[in-house]
């Protein structure tokens, strides 16, 4: 069983288990431990600042730093810390929206894709991303539909949407299934969805149009039969009857 030191620290009162040199372990960092090269500076941290400030770009910003740290005597490291711990670890360029760039944003958002228009103002994807945001406009393409919106739309699984996309009954444009392939399957392959589960909203509206006019009352005769569970060809032939 190891014995404990009776021997205090020659420095403080501490009575350690273990001695450095006669000092505890505390004593002993504080008298060995390296002074600081640089002792930073509120006028330092001003200089610091007025760069951030003055500076319009990342270049010009590497530049001042450059110039600043063979001023003060310090290596580059230790503007890059003071500086995060300031809050100004990063340069963000104060680029003013113009009314044209949000004319543009309001016209073609829904239409393209955040990138896209990004790409178009000359702008990261962040920067649109909040623009639309403090504009509420939204970044969702309204140009066709994902799996899961016609999901929802139709009421089916998953999977029923990827089988018809693999057997091409529905057809897809830039990742997006086209509001044309959805209208003809709604219209010609009703009875392979549910028209309880469907939202009965969008299925009229997608029933209708030009071109259907005189068959939407027919169509609207078959979405109730449908409904009951009734296929209308036994209909039609009670109509016969």
């Amino acid at each position: 069983m190891p014995v404990r030191n009776p021997a205090a620290c020659a420095a403080c009162p501490a009575v350690p288990d273990k001695l450095y040199k006669g000092l505890c372990i505390r004593c002993h960092l504080k008298k060995h431990r390296p002074a600081a090269k640089c002792v930073w500076t509120s006028d330092m941290d001003d200089q610091l600042r007025q760069v951030y400030r003055r500076s319009e770009n990342r270049t010009q910003l590497s530049a001042e730093l450059t110039r600043l740290c063979s001023t003060l005597r310090v290596p580059r490291f230790y503007l890059a810390n003071r500086a995060r711990t300031l809050g100004l670890g990063s340069f963000q360029p104060r680029k003013r929206w113009t009314k044209r760039e949000l004319l543009i944003v309001r016209e073609l958002a829904g239409r393209v894709s955040v990138k896209a228009i990004a790409k178009k103002l000359g702008r990261s994807v962040q920067s649109v991303k909040h623009q639309m945001f403090v504009m509420r406009q939204s970044a969702e393409r309204t140009e066709g539909y994902t799996i899961h919106q016609l999901q929802l739309l139709l009421g089916v699984p998953n999977r029923s949407i990827k089988m018809w996309l693999t057997t091409k009954a529905l057809k897809t444009r830039k990742d997006r299934i086209t509001e044309e392939s959805v209208r003809n399957f709604v219209r010609s392959r009703m009875f392979e969805f549910s028209f309880r589960r469907a939202d009965e909203t969008w299925l009229k509206s997608m029933l209708g149009g030009a071109g259907f006019k005189s068959t939407n009352n027919r169509l609207l005769g078959d979405m109730a039969a449908a409904a009951r569970g009734i296929h209308p060809c036994a209909t039609t032939a009670n109509g016969n009857q």
